[in-house]
């Protein structure tokens, strides 16, 4: 089992699980432990263009299929330099999900 924090304090470390997961289908949960600023979840095939997954206005766990590239923001687009404040971001997933 991962567990990696995805984190933006102002600007957008992309998380890159590419090397975790051995193809497509595999998913994950999403832990948004919601502070002063809701969180958007996005996410990239290359690493370069991101889309916007989904904005989560209070604390949610929610399964969702992976993607290689993750990123947050605090606020509901894909600009990746609003700081998502006090609210914690974390993933869970497991590589041998469909083995």
């Amino acid at each position: 089992m991962f567990v990696e924090k995805i984190k933006n304090g102002g600007t957008a470390t992309v998380l890159d699980i590419s090397g975790k997961i051995p193809g497509t289908g595999l998913k994950g949960v999403i832990a948004v432990d919601k502070g002063d600023t809701n969180v958007t979840l996005q996410g990239s095939l290359d690493g370069t263009t991101f889309f916007v997954i989904e904005t989560f206005t209070a604390d949610t766990l929610k399964e969702i299929t992976l993607v290689p590239f993750l990123a947050v923001n605090g606020a509901a687009d894909t600009s990746q330099n609003d700081s998502i404040g006090s609210s914690v971001v974390k993933l869970f997933f497991d590589q041998r999900a469909f083995q």
